[in-house]
Parts: C-alpha cells; structure tokens; sequence
C-alpha cells in the first residue's frame, strides 16, 4: 500500500482555514463533496517546533488531565456509546472533540473572570480573532435497525469563545464546584453538577441531534504503561492514554424529526501526544468492547505496511469491579472474518473479526451494527457501532456485548 503523509502543520493550516466554512454534513448513500485525507495523517512523526514529548512516565492529576494540555500537538476527548429506547430500538453515536496546537512557543494565559486549567489564549495585545489551537469536532449516529449512518463535522479556533477546554475552578457559598468544559461551536461536553461527573453531551446537525448524560460507573483506567502508551521505537513516539470504559448514559436522540428517548452505555478516551506513527505504520485499528458480563476489553492494533506485527500493539481487560490487567502484543490475536468496500471512497475495510485471548479462554466474534460507517470528513476513517458474540472456551459460558471499532489509515488499494 501507498501512504502518502502529509506534513501535520500544513493539514492544521488547511483546517485553519475550513474554520470558516460551514460544517461538513453527510449520511450513508450521500458522499462529502469535501476531498478527504487519512485519518493516520495527522498522526505522524513529522513534527515542526518545540512541542512536549511522551517520553517518560507521567504523573495524571484529576480533575486536572480532563482539561487540554496545550504544550502537546494533539489531544481528543472521544465518546462513543451504544444506546437504544424502551421499544428496542438501537443506535450507536460518537461525539470526538481534537484540539491541535500551532505554535508551542507563544505564551499560553488563562481568562481572568475565573480559574481555568489547562486552557489557552493569547497575550492582550493581540487580535481577540488570534488563535494558537484549531478545534475540529465529529459527531455521527449509527441508526441500526433503519440501516443509516450520519455524521457532520466542525472546525473553529479557540478565539472569542468559540472553542476551547478547561476544568472551572468556581467558588460558591455552600462550598467549591469543580466542573469540566469541552466545546466547539454549539457541540458540548459540560459538568451539569459541582463535580466533573455527571456531564451532558449536546450535539445537533442537520437532521439529527443528541443530548445525552453520562455519569461514570467504572474507575479511570491508565492505559499502556501507567498511561503511557508507546506507538513506535523513537524516544518520545507516544502518548498519555487513559480511558473511562463505562458510563451509565440517558437522554435523547432525534433522527428527521423524530425523537426517542435512549439509555445504555459509553466509553470516554482521552489521549495526547506530539507524534506517533513512524515510517513502516500505516494506520491503527481500535476496539472498546463492553460486555453483557459487565468486563470491558480495549485493543489497538498498530497496522505495519509490512504485515508483520507492531509489538506495540497492546490491550486491557477491565474487570466488572474496575480492576485492570494489561494485554502484550502476544497476548492476542485478531483475524479478519470479511470486508467492505465503500461506495464513497472505494477503500476496502474489514468488516468482521475472531478476537482471541487466551488467557482469558475467550473468543470473540466482531461485527458491524451497520457496514456503512466511513466518516468522509476532512480525515476520512471508519468509526462505527458493532455487536459482540463469542464464549469461554474454558467452560462454554456464552458471552454477549456492544462496542465500537475505530479502522484509520486504509487506503485505495
């Protein structure tokens, strides 16, 4: 396969440009008019300035790290859950916020009306239209019974309010309020009490909008090693990756009209780094499986132009009581059951896979809740709900579940 990487700061130049274009909008059967790029692209060792690097482990300090981390490239705040009404009726969503930095050397200064961590601005002398991050932000709803996907997505510079992150410091008579704050535009992730969790998700696009609460159910799991996730052999070539496997999740979903009301589950990850591919890694495959024995499973595979296996591929099984254990490269095994091509793009993806873990004594089986999930946004890559069958060999226990597979990367063959 021919990858063709782009340099990342001239792909945020271009963002910095679409920020002042309408939003991208699409569904299934209805191709972007916008000429898309790899996801992976962005993601890549080619860096310009003096960012921060993962390097070492770090020490994570909540409520803090919910906030943005402006001397690194690059972060998201991704969610993605799998919800459906009383009547049954299923559908999967993702709401992923990305903050890039243009600059690691401009000053970075907090607003003074209140105490924000982890937030960004400009020296006062500036322009209030002067920005140093982008801000892009997806959001998509799988529709499965009805077989239909919509996504849109948005971009805006972190000036005059328009986007940004933060944790808010608030004094109040009865005591303090600590609460988070993620937004682009009209899209949110906001605390709706005097603590980080519970939060509202808000989002709407043309013809189909979310407003969902998410409260945390499972303890912060530290993904990689003590949140230090390695993708390649360079010093530095890494991110801090932590992950929220489960949260109870409730509110609405409105599709051409149409609302219904929802509950089930959602996954929060959060990652930030200033590179990570290298040269021979074309793309990543991800999985975040929550199953009906209430264990949640996170694999990712970093894809080698090669074929061979990356040995940074890594995974974690989370116990029903948070509790959580490392899988190594080894560990694991995943082997690709079908494929898709996309009508849109003409880019072939897998489309069923046999997870095994033998540790676990477990087999599973992964397919997609629709085939039709590709995201032709700016970085084109298919993120979408799937369903999840399988056993305990050990003992023939059957094992059910939902989830969501990120595949970024793939390209025309």
């Amino acid at each position: 396969m021919t990858h063709n990487r782009l340099d990342c700061l001239r792909v945020i130049c271009v963002s910095l440009m679409l920020a002042i274009l309408p939003a991208g909008c699409g569904k299934s059967g209805e191709p972007s008019s916008r000429d898309a790029v790899s996801l992976a692209e962005a993601f890549t060792n080619n860096t310009s300035g003096n960012f921060a690097r993962a390097f070492r482990e770090y020490a994570f300090d909540f409520p803090r790290d919910h906030a943005a981390h402006p001397e690194y490239r690059q972060e998201w705040w991704y969610f993605t859950g799998n919800v459906q009404s009383a009547e049954g009726h299923r559908f999967g969503y993702e709401l992923t916020f990305f903050r890039f930095a243009l600059n690691p050397s401009r000053q970075e200064i907090a607003p003074s009306n209140f105490t924000m961590s982890g937030g960004s601005g400009l020296p006062a002398k500036t322009s209030a239209w002067r920005a140093n991050h982008i801000y892009m932000a997806h959001f998509a709803v799988t529709d499965v019974d009805n077989n239909k996907f919509y996504y849109a997505e948005q971009f805006n510079r972190d000036a005059k309010g328009l986007a940004g992150a933060g944790i808010y410091f608030k004094d109040r008579l009865e005591g303090d309020s600590t609460q988070l704050k993620v937004w682009l535009n009209d899209w949110s992730v906001e605390s709706i009490g005097d603590a980080v969790f519970p939060i509202q998700l808000s989002a709407a696009a043309d013809g189909f909008s979310i407003a969902f609460v998410l409260n945390q159910t499972k303890p912060v799991v530290l993904q990689g090693d003590n949140g230090l996730s390695v993708k390649g052999e360079k010093a530095g070539n890494a991110s801090y990756y932590y992950s929220i496997t489960r949260m109870a999740t409730a509110g609405s979903i409105i599709i051409d009209d149409q609302k219904e009301s929802v509950s089930g589950l959602s996954w929060f990850d959060r990652e930030w780094s200033t590179s990570q591919l290298e040269p021979g890694q074309e793309g990543w495959d991800w999985f975040a499986l929550q199953l009906d024995d209430d264990r949640d499973i996170v694999i990712y595979l970093l894809r080698r132009e090669d074929g061979s296996l990356d040995l940074n591929n890594a995974g974690t099984i989370v116990e029903k009581d948070g509790k959580s254990r490392k899988l190594a490269a080894n560990q694991f095994n995943i082997e690709v059951l079908r494929q898709w091509r996309s009508p849109h793009s003409n880019i072939t993806y897998p489309a069923g896979w046999k997870i095994s873990i033998p540790s676990e004594s477990l087999e599973l089986q992964v397919t997609p809740a629709v085939e039709d999930q590709e995201l032709n946004t700016t970085f084109r890559y298919w993120e979408g709900a799937v369903k999840v069958s399988g056993k305990y060999k050990n003992n023939n226990v059957i094992v059910a579940g939902k989830g969501y597979v990120e595949l970024a990367g793939y390209d025309v063959r």
